[in-house]
């Protein structure tokens, strides 16, 4: 029975019966109802419980195949109506709206285009062959699912979950609602039940079968193509139809080859007579059904899931209509700085999965990585959880994701199958159940026309894209609403958004209801995407093309050349916005921003300025005195800040802003002037008037200003005879827990202690950058990094020890406790790309501060001097190593250091000329190079002195001359390298003779192109160079064996010898005969002939 489709009856003998059934329609051979028969019973295949063959037969089973569902009367039950008379969208008094018509499109006689017709086919497959499929899989996992004894095999779905999974009547009426109870009591053979209830029954029945997640993915495929379908009206050619049934066709597929595999049971006739049917779709005369088809769409969109679709998406796309604006402050909506709306300015991000790339548009279609092998998995994450610094983009990337579901724009794969997007802001919930968060404020009109179980259930049974931007900030609230999403997420995705501290919240979260996740990270902007950002932002200041052009060129030379204090920050979309706006408005004083601190100073500095800019020409106050009341506000400011983030409030309350709004009252300025130039202000109307709340911009405002009170409370402790500056300290919650030396011992989960800290990260930051605007003296700043520097989530994370640094502005005092307080066992092992930037923050630390690791493996796949990064969109440019050379240059005055430097393919590539010279002469005159690999030439070999040992040498040599300055330095005698590979690259027609001799612990040797004519020849050079060989490898020879005994008789006339193996890498085939003969040539050495 097809979902809103006449039946179809077979014939007899189970052929297809020709167009003249109950509705015409040609019928696909199979049982009574339509569905095909596989060879079950008579024709082999193994039976259900109560067979012929003594093997149970399942009631949903004939003939050991599945049967389709099929209805008495072909009507889909509507369980989302009361009394038959509520109305969707497409609804008019009742009746179904007749189908939309395109101009210029040819109209049947009964006024239906071939894109309605086409739409159709589509519907037909979409739900008839889709709900076949469905059932054929829910009946052999029903029966084979679960092993019971029982008398007689149940009968009905209820009866199933009764006496088969142990359910009680409660958890019955908990898992599904009056009316599928009902159809759930009706003999499973016979019932019609629709795609969306055999989907529930898959997840509510068999959700801890171990089934591949293949087969979770497809089910969930299948159930989204059914609603997309059914909820909105496609317009469709032919080229679109027959992609469309493919992806079905694929989708059946995978499902019945899943269920065969992991069920050992023959579904091969039955994916044969389906996709038999969807095929035959493409050619059958539906003209006459088109009208059937269409009654029956709108006939669903009268039910619960379908109003709940439509109405939703209505309201939440007006709502996300007015979260397009990207400001980072409220004065930029004047006339000077005008609104940055997302579709203008967002650009696209670099967000990294470990080693790879994942662009925006591919976030959602993105597969989770096999752990083992490293390479995609087949299966999408529940939950896609993006962590990355404050201002690094994440809620940017959160608004796109709400502009582009809202206009429908595409640029975001996999989020057109999303029926419903459901943007949480973690910050701003005060709600502690999603029910009650719909309720009130995301959906409070479309809520207000369904039942509160009515709209769990919807959620439960349409695709939900649940994004929660903020978790670092969520409330006490937000943090119970979010065990409610999880907890309904089943068959939906999550996007998270979270700071790197608060990581393991979120996993932990999903761990527990057994949700899948997948780790991203967000680094901002790579160096295009930050070009093509300031291009944008300067596009909405400045729409002239001819007149910005240079003021781009102008700016984006300003910030390579003057503002590499703040290297780190230049790749963050919120600290570019502001540098942009503070450029455009004073380009002198812009210089003067070398930190986040600096650049926060300057923000507000400009928003005092426009706040006096506002009172001009009235009596109100003189600028002088303005001035210094702003200062007395922001500090009043900051210390509710401060007493917001210990209590985890993210909203300022009534009593605070009452607090504040007394201090404007008493020197008689306008209270919402001033709270407007530096807060957020939501308006809303009330009984006796409109009323106004205001809420920081950021976290990072907050934390500025709480810093700001902090610091000045530090510095007065610091000038007072009554107090001290620890003691203030130990009065501050912020500092408290760190500076107690006992509460740290006492600590059993050092986790809880690092979260506990990771709190804090941000304003300490900004503390120490206070502290050192405001010279604080160095007992002051010493007293604060103590405290800063015990806690663990500060030590163990590089990037925030630079950003301590970056923020004191290089302060000497801060840099010496920075570089003591790193770990002395670090290792480091950068990445290429890492190398690339020169700010990378262990290269700064080690340049700048004596932090100086236990040891440093660098390794280059390609070239030395830069390598191909992929940008946004696929394209490819050529990236330096810009913080290569500084970190060698550095490390040269390190002893304590080892350096393993490793070049690819400057070893392996035979006959390329670029060598590592410069690098290794850069680590003169007392770097410890401990392991090397790739080509030197002969000033890289001269320079090649170690401290001490090498462990290990791995060379390419092209010159005579090189070797020669191995031979008298480095190889000079044994005990200055333990294992020496040399891999000669040398022409044999100009070899001197003799060549000099080398001298090591182990020696390995690969020679390249020996063959019978020059075997000799190439033992003779073995013998120059050493008596004693741990390991030969003759690579691209061409030796026959008559040619590698010539060879091993020259080694053994020079006493040459081979301790361990000789391999030789020919084409040329080698006879057990030959290598028996070989074998007593070599002595107790092996032989490995690799041909």
């Amino acid at each position: 029975m097809g979902e809103g489709t006449p039946q179809s009856s077979g014939g007899k003998d189970g052929t297809p019966q020709s167009p003249g059934g109950k509705d015409g329609t040609p019928q696909s051979p199979g049982g009574k109802d339509g569905t095909p028969q596989s060879p079950a019973g008579k024709g082999g295949t193994p039976q259900s419980p109560g067979g012929k063959d003594g093997t149970p037969q399942s009631p949903g089973m004939k003939d050991g195949t599945p049967q389709s569902p099929g209805g008495k009367d072909g009507t889909p039950q509507s369980p989302g109506m009361k009394d038959g008379t509520l109305q969707s969208p497409g609804v008019k008094d009742g009746r179904p709206k007749s189908p939309r018509m395109r101009e210029g499109t040819q109209q049947s006689p009964s006024g239906y285009t071939l894109q309605d017709v086409n739409f159709g086919r589509l519907y037909k497959a979409a739900t008839q062959t889709s709900k076949r499929v469905l059932k054929a899989v829910f009946l052999v996992v029903m029966l084979r699912a679960r092993v019971a004894v029982v008398d007689v095999w149940p009968a009905t779905v209820a009866e199933y979950c009764q006496r088969v999974l142990g359910w009680a009547n409660t958890k019955l009426r908990q898992n599904f609602n009056s009316e599928e109870r009902i159809l759930l009591q009706q003999p499973v053979e016979e019932v019609d039940m629709d795609v969306s209830l055999l989907f529930k029954l898959m997840h509510k029945l068999f959700e801890n079968l171990s089934v591949p997640d293949t087969l979770w993915r497809a089910l969930r495929d299948l159930k989204n193509m059914r609603n997309r379908v059914c909820h909105e009206h496609l317009v469709l050619d032919d080229y679109e139809l027959t992609q469309n049934l493919s992806e079905l066709k694929a989708i059946y597929g995978v499902v019945l080859d899943e269920v065969s595999e992991a069920f050992a049971v023959q579904l091969k006739e039955v994916r044969r007579t389906v996709s038999d049917e969807v095929d035959e779709m493409m050619s059958s005369a539906v003209m006459v059904e088109a009208s059937q088809y269409f009654e029956k769409v709108e006939q669903f969109r009268i039910e619960l899931v379908g109003r709940f679709i439509s109405q939703g998406q209505r309201e939440l796309m007006d709502r996300y209509s007015k979260l397009q604006v990207l400001n980072p402050f409220t004065w930029l909506s004047s006339d000077r700085f005008p609104q940055l709306h997302v579709r203008r300015i967002f650009t696209p991000l670099l967000i990294m999965d470990q080693s790879r790339t994942v662009e925006d548009s591919a976030l959602l279609a993105t597969e989770t990585l096999n752990p083992d092998t490293g390479e995609e998995s087949g299966v999408l994450p529940d939950v896609v959880l993006l962590s990355g610094i404050a201002g690094c983009g994440k809620t940017s990337l959160c608004r796109f994701l709400l502009h582009d579901w809202r206009t429908h724009g595409g640029a975001v794969m996999s989020l057109r199958g999303v029926d419903i997007l459901l943007h949480i802001e973690a910050r701003n919930v005060t709600s502690c159940s999603l029910i009650t968060f719909l309720q009130k404020i995301l959906l409070p009109d479309t809520c207000s026309k369904f039942e509160e179980k009515d709209v769990v259930q919807a959620l439960r049974q349409i695709s939900v894209l649940y994004v929660i931007d903020g978790m670092d900030e969520a409330t006490r609230d937000a943090r119970m609403l979010l065990r409610d999403v999880f907890s309904l997420a089943s068959g939906s995705r999550i996007v998270v958004t979270t700071r790197p501290e608060y990581i393991s919240d979120v996993t932990q979260l999903a761990e527990q209801h057994h949700l899948s996740y997948m780790k991203l990270t967000v680094h901002g902007f790579s160096d295009e995407g930050r070009r093509t950002f300031i291009s944008r932002v300067l596009t909405a200041f400045v729409s002239d093309e001819a007149q910005r052009s240079p003021q781009e060129i102008e700016l984006l030379k300003f910030l390579r050349t003057s503002c590499s204090g703040l290297a780190g920050h230049l790749k963050l979309p919120l600290t570019l916005a502001l540098l942009v706006c503070l450029w455009l408005d004073d380009k002198t004083r812009i210089a003067k921003v070398t930190s986040a601190t600096k650049l926060y100073s300057e923000i507000f500095r400009l928003c005092t300025t426009k706040l006096a800019t506002r009172f001009q020409g009235g009596a109100a106050t003189h600028p002088m005195d303005l001035q210094g009341f702003v200062e007395t506000w922001l500090l009043a400011l900051g210390g509710s800040a401060y007493r917001m983030l210990e209590e985890g409030r993210l909203v300022i309350d009534d009593e605070t802003q009452q607090e504040l709004t007394s201090l404007c009252e008493a020197k008689g300025i306008a209270s919402l002037q001033v709270f407007s130039a530096f807060l957020q202000c939501e308006v809303e109307a009330g009984l006796l008037g409109m009323n106004h709340h205001f809420a920081f911009v950021h976290k990072s405002q907050m934390e500025y200003l709480a810093a700001l009170y902090l610091a000045t409370e530090l510095i007065t402790a610091s000038r007072s005879s009554n107090t001290s500056v620890r003691t203030t300290l130990e009065g501050l919650k912020i500092f408290r827990r760190s500076l107690k030396k006992e509460s740290r011992r006492d600590i059993h989960d050092i986790i809880l202690f690092s979260g506990w800290g990771a709190k804090w990260v941000n304003t300490w930051l900004f503390v120490v950058g206070h502290l050192c605007m405001k010279k604080a003296a160095d007992a002051v700043l010493e007293a604060v990094l103590e405290a800063i520097v015990s806690v663990p989530a500060v030590t163990h994370n590089e990037g925030t020890m630079w950003r301590l640094v970056e923020e004191s502005g290089r302060n000497p005092l801060v840099r010496e406790k920075v570089g003591a307080a790193m770990t002395k066992d670090y290792f480091w092992k950068p990445r290429e790309e890492d190398l690339c930037d020169a700010a990378h923050s262990v290269a700064m630390l080690i340049q700048h501060t004596p932090f100086t690791p236990r040891s440093v493996v660098l390794r280059l796949v390609g070239s030395v001097y830069g390598m191909q990064l992929v940008q946004e969109g696929g394209l490819v440019h050529r990236a330096n190593y810009e913080g290569l050379t500084s970190v060698l240059t550095t490390i040269s005055q390190r002893p304590k250091c080892k350096v393993h430097l490793k070049l690819d393919r400057l070893y392996y590539t035979w006959g390329d000329q670029e060598t590592a010279d410069h690098l290794v002469r850069l680590l003169q005159p007392s770097g410890n190079l401990v392991c090397f690999l790739g080509h030197l030439g002969p000033p890289g070999a001269a320079a090649l002195v170690p401290r001490k040992e090498m462990k290990e040498l791995t060379v390419r040599v092209t010159s005579t001359e090189a070797l020669q300055e191995l031979a008298r330095g480095v190889l000079s005698s044994s005990n200055k390298v333990l294992r020496l590979t040399l891999r000669l690259d040398l022409p044999w027609a100009s070899l001197p003779d003799p060549l000099p001799c080398v001298s090591a612990g182990l020696i390995f040797i690969v020679i390249r192109g020996v063959e019978d004519a020059n075997a000799a020849a190439a033992a003779k050079v073995m013998g120059q160079l050493t008596q004693t060989f741990f390991q030969v490898d003759l690579v691209a020879s061409r030796l026959t064996p008559e040619g590698a005994a010539t060879f091993l008789n020259a080694l053994c006339a020079a006493k040459v010898t081979i301790e361990h193996c000789l391999v030789v890498r020919s084409p040329q085939p080698l006879q057990q005969h030959a290598r028996a003969n070989l074998q007593d040539l070599m002595g107790d050495a092996s032989l490995q002939w690799w041909w």
